[in-house]
């Protein structure tokens, strides 16, 4: 996460950005990379609407099942 916000905050200067607004930006940025990349805040496949966190958060397990093979 470092090394991507290091990236991001080079990236924003590079692009002019003013001094003050860098870290806002970069925060936003750093936003979009965990949607991109954890699971967790990535959109259900079924419904767009809610996350994979949201629907997990209403999922609870109801047994344990063992299945011996040979």
């Amino acid at each position: 996460v470092a090394a991507e916000r290091a990236t991001l905050e080079t990236v924003t200067r590079n692009e002019g950005k003013p001094e003050a607004a860098i870290a806002k930006i970069v925060d936003g940025r750093i936003q979009g990379f965990f949607k991109d990349v954890v699971l967790l805040e990535q959109p259900y496949a079924k419904d767009d609407k809610k996350s994979v966190a949201q629907v997990i958060g209403n999922a609870s397990i109801v047994r344990f099942v063992q299945v011996e093979i040979g």
